[in-house]
């Protein structure tokens, strides 16, 4: 059989080429190991292969054994290969271990990132939780909002009874059709006391891992809407398609994040662009950081 250090003498020279590809096989043909043990016992066997497989070679080269000899040329070709996937493997598995190999893509990056953080002043390490606050409950916002929505649905009110009430008059049922008309200015009217009541709430996300969480308080009440992102989840400013805001910037934008299914999160409408913007860039330096 093929030994580390050298092949006995006495066997025939194709027996030990068979023994030494059936120790090869399984680097290709079985299920990449996984674990630790497994890792090193294949590091193991690809240095006694690499070993022994030069004076295998010049023992066939004296035998009828040609195609032997060619999947043994082609096997010796792939150990160095192979090598390098058991050892960058190995370095996933247990990082550090000296016999691993590191990603050099990914270390020049992270390196890079690192480099980045320094240079703008803010901090390197990768905190396990990321934890943002987004705007607080406004009062002064909430009653602007609220007194313009409630004056607007107002007017619309009276108008709409006094319109259908004389209309009624002339042409009978039919003056419900104005109902089409008028429920387009009564959408509005909701939509800015919406937006006035949302005014009031504070909001916050968090992030922890792929769990992203919705958070939005007043007093004593909390709302929680908890999602699951994907691996290719970023976080991006849309425009907020939404209707009325509840605070005075000309932007009508959102942040928006996709989850695990491709569904948008949107959250920040009541934030200011600043703080929309960090939250964006936040969010999306923890997810790099992460995968």
């Amino acid at each position: 059989m093929a030994m580390p250090h050298g092949l006995e003498q006495n066997e025939d020279p194709r027996d030990l080429a068979e023994s030494w590809l059936a120790r090869f096989a399984p680097l290709l043909l079985e299920d990449p190991a996984r674990s630790q043990n497994e890792l090193e016992s294949q590091l193991r066997l690809i240095g006694e292969l690499r070993n022994s497989a030069p004076e295998l070679r010049s023992r066939l080269l004296n035998t009828t054994g040609a195609d032997l000899l060619t999947t043994i040329d082609r096997a010796s070709a792939q150990l160095e290969s192979l090598e390098d996937d058991l050892r960058l493997r190995l370095g996933k598995v247990a990082p550090g271990h000296p016999e691993s190999r590191p990603d050099l893509e990914k270390l020049n990056e992270r390196l890079a990132e690192r480099m980045a953080k320094q240079e703008l002043g803010l901090p390197t390490a990768n905190e396990s939780r990321l934890d943002l606050k987004l705007s607080s409950g406004s009062i002064a916002a909430a009653g602007f909002t609220g007194l313009f929505g409630l004056g607007w649905t107002a007017f619309t009110t009276v108008h709409c009874i006094f319109m259908i009430g004389g209309m009624w008059k002339a042409f009978g049922p039919i003056a419900l059709a104005l109902l089409l008309f008028y429920s387009i200015f009564f959408a509005v009217g909701f939509a800015m006391l919406g937006a006035a009541f949302s005014a009031l709430w504070s909001e916050s996300v968090a992030l922890e891992g792929e769990e992203f969480v919705i958070r939005r308080t007043l007093g004593p009440w909390v709302r929680e809407k908890r999602h699951i992102l994907g691996p290719e989840s970023v976080a991006s400013l849309e425009d907020d398609a939404s209707g009325f805001r509840s605070n005075n910037s000309r932007s009508r934008r959102v942040v928006s994040v996709l989850d695990a299914n491709g569904n948008a999160i949107t959250f920040g409408s009541n934030a200011n662009e600043v703080h929309r913007q960090m939250a964006v860039e936040k969010i999306n330096e923890y997810l790099r950081a992460h995968r």
